[in-house]
């Protein structure tokens, strides 16, 4: 069990009118590396007063793409429950020069079981599935149980913040994690209110310190 502190803190909108809780929320990121222009990632947000969705689009730019060229999709279902919102499907593609992984999860919001319906390898060098500790034990269905897939998990932190920010709900929580692979918990502990500065312009916002602990699925140290 390896517990990775998160050293910068995530901040979330507080404001009323914060963008989390609108029907539909885009957000654009540029990663630079070395000053240069490394990969866009694209985060997508819709919901309504039963359905959750959510996406997720990460390609690499420029150098940084001619190195490895590495994509990333993801999209996560789900559906709104008395404890917050609750994982129904979580779709991914990762791919890089070597070929492509697609995989599939089903939840069930009412037992709480995470089902592994697909998992593609369509990389061009054999599957390394039987020598890669990471996949040799697959994570077992107990461990599964209640977990939510990891864009609707962001979903849950939001929604969680926003209650122990008003008041409404405690200033620490778990959130438990399955993404096909591997199992792991985010921890969070909200810290309260900040303004923050963008471009010179004043931001409100909740300031949240995580820690993620791996459980299953990963490499052995």
């Amino acid at each position: 069990m390896v517990k990775r502190i998160i050293p910068l803190a995530v901040f979330l909108a507080l404001t009323a009118g914060s963008a989390w809780a609108a029907d539909h929320e885009r957000l654009r990121y540029e990663a630079n590396w070395g000053g240069f222009h490394a990969a866009d990632l694209v985060l997508d947000q819709a919901r309504d007063d039963a359905q959750l969705l959510t996406s997720l689009a990460m390609e690499t730019r420029g150098l940084v793409r001619w190195l490895i060229h590495l994509r990333f999709d993801a999209l996560g279902e789900g559906t709104v429950a008395e404890e917050g919102a609750r994982s129904l499907a979580y779709k991914t593609e990762f791919a890089n020069r070597k070929g492509s992984r697609r995989l599939e999860l089903a939840f069930d919001p009412k037992t709480g079981r995470a089902e592994l319906v697909k998992d593609l390898d369509l990389s061009s060098e054999p599957s390394e599935a039987e020598t890669d500790p990471e996949t040799v034990e697959p994570v077992p269905m107990e461990a599964r149980l209640g977990s939510l897939d990891p864009l609707t998990a962001l979903i849950r932190l939001q929604e969680n913040t926003r209650l122990a920010a008003h008041g409404q709900g405690p200033k620490s929580f778990v959130i438990p994690v399955f993404d096909g692979r591997r199992r792991y918990d985010f921890a969070s502990e909200v810290l309260g209110a900040k303004q923050i500065s963008v471009e010179g312009k004043p931001y409100q916002t909740i300031e949240v310190r995580l820690s993620m602990t791996t459980l299953q699925g990963f490499r052995p140290k």
